[in-house]
């Protein structure tokens, strides 16, 4: 028998004490029985401290495997942008296509942007100058751009050249030259695909095989990427439908045309529009789509964008998750799973639509409506310093970002906050002069601090711009206040006139003033 700890044990394994080895086998169950009715309280102490142990184990464990799942390795950023000045449908569709190429190979050690990433958040009138497409490529946090420029065109082939820059480096890094003869495309984007991961240091195991696209579809394809990019929606919708008159199995035409084509629909759906004819020729091509390549991600990520709109949410679940079980690099993918109900999409490793976003920006730092989406579900939870810190970020990245501004704007206003306020919609008049709704908030902030003057040529510029309704309401309160009763009277009967609806607050306030001044002045 040994001791420890003021407890006394029995030695089980025969080597404490050497006398025992000549003795007969110890019953240990016995032994045990006795010792527990000794000393219960050593096998209590003993029984929390192998649980608590256990536990903390089991903690550090599960804790880790999700780190270990949660940590992604950080990839080479990388996008081929192509020149929009002259000759811009082939520029675009080179890039397109090496950024298609880029996409399908390396995936583990390379993130590529594809242009309709980012394109539509470019200033377009700098876009010719290499210092403005280094300082965006480091705000959207690529680590190399690749600008593709036609040099010459003949009527077989043409010459390209490639400049690969390097965010902080002022200079290209590399400028390379190469032909692209229209007869024999593939070898030109497999030698630039290969030229490029020699730049990165790496190399391609093999190619996966390239779509086939006879080069009498890359006229309209072309054009019609170039007015998608550039927000031509009509213009890109005409191009795309005069490829597939060609060729109704063109994968990239009708992927192209059923982008825009939702494009169209939203618009017409904020509109108040009948679409059900329009979305079901939207699904007929998706689903055309899906019979030519069933493994494409970005068919049922559209196919789920189509049934958000229709309000048909077990579909659009199943049509993302198909697109989830497919590819995991899609910003918009998880924009849309975000627009579900967190019950839909917690199987998929999301708790909530904050990860869901945070991971649509962390893929794509130049989604903008990803970034305001963040911003306003950290808003409506009442995050405001999250919702300051976001929509901050995103005006680092996009400081012309009309959304962004106002976002902060209304933030600010909720928080009272006048010189932020003042400040905020000083630069929105910057970008746009002629936004009504900015002169309003000015109003807003003026009338609130009792500087009536000021606020009245807020209101008035307001108005000049759109009619502003609600601007006609606070006229009405100021002129009243100053006791100028023709003036509130008139403004007062205007915003009557402007109802929108029967929930329309300000109209019906508006009357009951105008009922207590005209009754006063009877």
């Amino acid at each position: 028998m040994c001791e420890r700890e003021g407890y006394e044990y029995f030695c089980v394994t025969n080597l404490c004490n050497p006398v025992t080895r000549d003795r007969p086998p110890y019953n240990h169950a016995e032994g045990v029985m006795q010792l527990f009715i000794r000393n219960p309280l050593y096998f209590i102490k003993i029984y929390f401290r192998t649980k608590v142990l256990f536990f903390i184990i089991l903690t550090g464990i599960l804790l880790t495997i999700r780190c270990a799942s949660s940590v992604e390795s950080d990839r080479l950023r990388i996008s081929f942008f192509p020149t929009l000045i002259t000759q811009p449908w082939l520029n675009v569709l080179i890039a397109d296509h090496l950024n298609g190429f880029m996409g399908k190979i390396n995936s583990a050690d390379y993130l590529t942007y594809q242009l309709d990433w980012y394109c539509n958040t470019m200033e377009m009138d700098s876009i010719s100058y290499s210092s403005y497409l280094r300082q965006f490529g480091q705000r959207i946090e690529l680590d190399v751009l690749v600008h593709v420029q036609i040099q010459s065109v003949s009527e077989d082939r043409c010459t390209v050249q490639l400049d690969y820059y390097h965010p902080e480096k002022k200079e290209p890094i590399v400028i390379l030259r190469d032909s692209l003869d229209f007869l024999e495309y593939e070898p030109f984007f497999q030698r630039i695909i290969v030229k490029t991961l020699d730049i990165l240091s790496s190399e391609v195991d093999s190619f996966p095989e390239y779509p086939i696209f006879e080069t009498r579809l890359w006229e309209p394809y072309g054009w019609g990427k170039y007015y998608q990019l550039t927000g031509n929606i009509a213009s890109a919708e005409t191009f795309y439908r005069q490829g597939i008159s060609v060729d109704t199995n063109q994968i990239s035409l009708l992927k192209g045309l059923i982008q825009v084509l939702l494009e169209k629909a939203s618009k017409l759906r904020s509109e108040g529009k009948y679409l059900e004819d329009f979305y079901f020729e939207i699904e007929r091509l998706i689903h055309r789509g899906i019979e030519i390549d069933s493994m494409d991600s970005e068919l049922y990520r559209s196919l789920g964008n189509l049934y958000i709109q229709r309000g048909m949410w077990n579909k659009a679940e199943q049509a993302l998750d198909k697109a989830y079980e497919i590819g995991k690099d899609d910003p918009l993918l998880y924009f849309n799973l975000s627009r579900l109900h967190p019950s839909r999409y917690d199987e998929l490793g999301f708790k909530n639509k904050t990860e869901l976003l945070e991971r649509a920006i962390y893929l794509n730092p130049a989604f903008q409506l990803g970034w305001i989406a963040l911003a306003e579900d950290c808003y409506y939870r009442n995050r405001y310093d999250k919702t300051e810190e976001v929509y901050n970020r995103l005006l680092e990245i996009f400081p012309g970002s009309l959304d962004g501004l106002l976002g902060l704007g209304k933030l600010y206003m909720v928080q009272n906050d006048i010189v932020n306020i003042i400040r905020t919609y000083e630069n929105v008049l910057e970008i746009a002069p002629d936004y009504a709704d900015a002169y309003y908030n000015l109003g807003i902030v003026y009338y609130k601090d009792h500087q009536d003057d000021v606020a009245i040529q807020f209101f008035k510029k307001a108005i000049e711009i759109s009619n502003h309704a609600d601007s006609h309401y606070y006229l009405g309160i100021v002129y009243r206040n100053r006791n100028e009763l023709d003036q509130a009277i008139y403004h007062f009967r205007k915003r009557i006139e402007l109802k929108n609806g029967t929930g329309d607050t300000f109209a019906e306030e508006a009357r009951i003033h105008l009922y207590e001044l005209l009754e006063n002045e009877g």
